[in-house]
């Protein structure tokens, strides 16, 4: 199905061609390091690290560029992978989907505005007019700007996985693979936030804050906002499969009472209790298979990936701090 088109869609997260993102990427860097040497001079640019500030918009604007088309992918892959789960027709389903994934286009223009308006309130109280201070205002709007739009885009789709997870389900406990879009989308959601922290070690943060208490008073729950994020977004879908299991679980456990008891007055009575036992024997091995069954809709590998991207904006302060 088509899911509803916003702006963030169109000129965001579209498939662009990667020549073309590419060059926006390097034009980007070379017009920072042009006019940061003009103000600095090239070797002072670098030697003083004046290259931080200058190249922090280009890397978080290029950053947003290159993850942005993700977005949409993961939304459309948690659609098709849960259409055939969901006890809805076509058409109801397709109305529900839209709803949940619609964004306010005027919502969406205030968001850029916002963003703009705090750029402006942070270069405001410096303002010298030059045309480095109109190229700093310019690449700082931008930046903000973009960051409060892909904010304010994934906010306002915060109730679509739990509102999905709410209706009518068909759920073989055995083959939880339709679920594991949502664990993908979760690891996205969580690659994202680990490479913006990584992004602000490298051209934010000097070496030597790593040594202060503050630093680390921030960093240490920032650092573990990744696998919050991770686990968090997967919650409903957790609790969905966990309720199907127990369900599933008092069925087998109230035959095997049941069962357990016949045995019982059968050797009590002398009787032949072969059947009874083997029929117990099965449903409690049915009964532990279940017990084994995940809940949660990742795999061994999304978990590894989760675990080396909690561990990157820690590599980059070692290799700072050397």
């Amino acid at each position: 199905m088509d899911l509803p088109s916003s702006y963030f869609d169109k000129y965001m997260a579209s498939k662009h061609s990667p020549g073309l993102v590419i060059v926006i990427c390097v034009l980007l860097f070379v017009v920072a390091l042009v006019v940061g040497s003009v103000e600095f001079g090239l070797v002072d640019f670098f030697t003083n690290q004046h290259w931080r500030s200058y190249f922090l918009s280009p890397a978080i604007i290029s950053y947003l560029l290159v993850v942005s088309p993700r977005f949409s992918q993961m939304d459309q892959g948690i659609v098709k992978s849960l259409r055939p789960l969901i006890k809805l027709e076509k058409e109801e389903y397709n109305q529900l989907v839209r709803e949940l994934l619609y964004v306010n286009p005027l919502k969406e223009v205030l968001a850029l505005i916002i963003g703009v308006i705090f750029a402006f309130s942070t270069l405001i109280t410096s303002f010298a007019f030059s045309w480095i201070f109109v190229y700093q205002l310019i690449m700082s709007s931008i930046t903000y700007g973009l960051l409060s739009w892909v904010i304010y885009v994934n906010i306002s789709s915060f109730n679509f996985i739990p509102t999905l997870m709410r209706q009518p389900l068909e759920i073989n406990l055995f083959d939880i693979s339709p679920f594991t879009s949502i664990g993908r989308q979760s690891l996205l959601l969580s690659l994202v936030f680990a490479g913006g922290i990584t992004l602000s070690m490298i051209f934010v943060f000097d070496a030597a804050l790593f040594q202060t208490l503050q630093f680390w008073l921030i960093y240490i729950p920032l650092g573990l906002c990744p696998a919050i994020i991770f686990f968090s977004n997967m919650i409903p879908t957790h609790q969905v499969i966990s309720q199907a299991k127990k369900k599933e679980l008092q069925k087998v456990e109230k035959p095997v009472i049941k069962l357990s008891r016949q045995l019982l007055e059968s050797i009590q009575r002398g009787e032949s209790s072969r059947e009874l036992a083997a029929e117990i024997n099965a449903l409690n091995i049915f009964k532990k298979e279940l017990k084994n069954l995940p809940t949660w809709p990742y795999d061994f590998s999304m978990l590894r990936t989760l675990f080396f991207s909690i561990l990157l904006p820690g590599l980059v302060i070692i290799l700072k701090s050397i």
